[in-house]
């Protein structure tokens, strides 16, 4: 959700929480996982986030397509996304797996990556992250969680499952909504369709604040967007570019092309030396430096993301890649944080805030996690090194 989806027309119960609380946009961490800075207070490097996927072929569940023809990896479109949805349930019969999907990438790619660990559902992690779960797991605290992936995050199902379960002695909620992020991506950031979404998740959000607030009578609503959306506007194909420059065969290192960054792993100085010629060349995005992995906060202990990373220019979208193979979509997200179109909104609507208004300057995502902390009167750990919003 961005700061622009909030207004008198689509939105007049958000505008209405708005305009009694604290409320501006939020700047997201790097890539496509921000949960580790609003659940944890992290940066991507703290916590291994920013992407779905990593090299990791010793804990890769797509082993076993090293015995399936190499042609069915080639099939796009409508078959192809039938063949890895089944493929992907065949997956899923495996505990471990059961809640990931099966990227588009060629065979040879899919046998080298692993899902990212993420911190859903609740104490995926363990011990390892001191994340919003684990503290109130710690502190004996009743939680209430609806997410993905362990639910679907249709704003009905939400609130169908708020209304049936949760009840005090529950002190914190989680609740996911995806109608937005579905919209934006297929019809766009400014479409009738995606002012439709939020006309009906404002609706749905009154009618459940209203619902909680009679169950629990003072309630601490903190509402944001974990992402913003941009407009795509051209495509870029990577792929093609890479192979019109030589970059094939056994002189091709390793690559995973997501929505908006193109991850490569070399094997050799001369491998990145070909890449980043190849690159250079290229317009529509760049070569993150040193300088760009300091600001933000990719300097990871491993090289599982990759060596080198190129990101797409906001409204760029690569395809063919690895998530929407060759269909195009309309909205994107996964650009560089600082750019306004990638950052989301957030409203904090609290008997704790004492003089409400709007913050005008971008806040860091990571500051929602010692907020709620607040509200919930737990410290907030030593790594969480930001301070609360209020």
């Amino acid at each position: 959700m961005r700061d622009d989806c909030t207004n008198k027309i689509d939105s007049p119960s958000l505008l209405r929480l708005k305009q009694r609380g604290d409320s501006g946009s939020l700047q997201p961490t790097f890539g496509f996982e921000p949960d580790g800075a609003y659940l944890a207070g992290l940066y991507p490097d703290e916590c291994d986030g920013g992407a779905h996927f990593w090299r990791k072929p010793e804990d890769s569940p797509f082993g076993f397509t090293r015995w399936l023809p190499s042609f069915l990896g080639r099939i796009d479109g409508l078959p192809g996304k039938i063949l890895r949805k089944l493929m992907t349930e065949g997956i899923r019969t495996n505990n471990r797996w059961r809640y990931e999907f099966m990227p588009q990438a060629p065979y040879p790619v899919l046998r080298q990556v692993a899902p990212v660990p993420k911190l859903f559902p609740p104490g995926s992690r363990g011990k390892e992250i001191k994340d919003l779960f684990f503290l109130c797991k710690q502190q004996e605290i009743p939680f209430f969680f609806h997410g993905s992936p362990v639910h679907r995050v249709t704003v009905d199902q939400g609130v169908k499952r708020i209304t049936s379960e949760l009840f005090p002695p529950v002190r914190f909620a989680f609740w996911h909504i995806g109608d937005l992020d579905s919209a934006g991506h297929c019809f766009g950031p400014k479409s009738p369709e995606l002012k439709q979404a939020i006309k009906r998740i404002d609706e749905k959000i009154s009618e459940v604040a209203t619902l909680l607030k009679k169950r629990f009578g003072d309630v601490h609503l903190v509402i944001i967007g974990d992402h913003g959306m941009a407009e795509v506007r051209t495509h870029l194909n990577v792929e093609k570019h890479l192979q019109n420059q030589g970059i094939n065969g056994k002189d091709a290192p390793l690559y995973f092309i997501d929505s908006t960054m193109v991850r490569f792993w070399f094997k050799n100085r001369y491998q990145r030396e070909l890449v980043t010629a190849a690159l250079l060349s290229l317009k529509g995005g760049r070569i993150l430096t040193q300088e760009d992995l300091d600001r933000y906060h990719l300097n990871y202990a491993h090289n599982r993301f990759g060596d080198l990373i190129f990101l797409a220019d906001p409204g760029v979208l690569f395809l063919p890649n690895y998530f929407q193979g060759s269909s195009p979509v309309k909205g994107m997200h996964g650009y560089a944080p600082e750019h306004p179109d990638q950052q989301s909104a957030f409203i904090i609507n609290s008997p704790a805030t004492k003089a409400p208004q709007p913050i005008t300057d971008p806040v860091d995502m990571r500051r929602v996690f010692p907020t709620i902390l607040k509200l919930l009167g737990i410290e907030k750990p030593i790594a969480c090194r930001v301070e609360s919003i209020i």
